[in-house]
């Protein structure tokens, strides 16, 4: 069996594979990889805008120009968050949507079935459901056993 890391490299490795089928491991190892490293981005960041805010104002006590210094230091910092979390999700885009389209070949289901995911962020609350079903049916459901419309099943994870 393959480690959590070696099967998150895999899904980089078969970014352009929209072919085949992708079983359990390869889905849960990416995606519920990419919501940890998605949940430690965010917590870092809240902390730097705390530290930013706090620092603003600690020049001055509570006052326009320390106002000002805080606005300015979370403008830094906002600018950062925008950063680093859209370079995150450009790097992991092709190889989510890919692994997630080989997983769905696993369940006898088209690949296309995520763009109800993707639809669903026009949605705001819908989205939240929308897309934790989509987890937990991309890392728990069983695929097909045996061949299926998209070929043999993926037993061996290290190609």
């Amino acid at each position: 069996m393959a480690g959590l890391v070696d099967l998150y490299v895999l899904a980089f490795k078969k970014f352009a594979d929209f072919s085949g089928r992708a079983n359990r491991a390869e889905a849960c190892a990416f995606l519920l990889t990419n919501t940890f490293i998605n949940i430690i981005i965010y917590i870092l960041l809240f902390m730097l805008i705390i530290v930013g805010f706090c620092a603003g104002l600690s020049n001055g006590g509570i006052s326009s120009q320390s106002s000002q210094n805080a606005v300015t230091n979370i403008s830094l910092i906002g600018f950062l968050v925008i950063f680093v979390l859209g370079a995150f999700y450009l790097i992991t885009l092709i190889p989510t949507i890919s692994l997630s389209a080989r997983r769905l070949h696993d369940l006898n289901l088209s690949g296309w079935v995520q763009l109800i995911v993707y639809l669903s962020y026009f949605i705001p609350l819908l989205n939240l459901i929308v897309s934790f079903v989509f987890l937990i049916v991309m890392c728990c459901v069983k695929g097909t056993e045996g061949s299926n419309d998209y070929g043999e099943p993926s037993l061996e994870v290290y190609n």
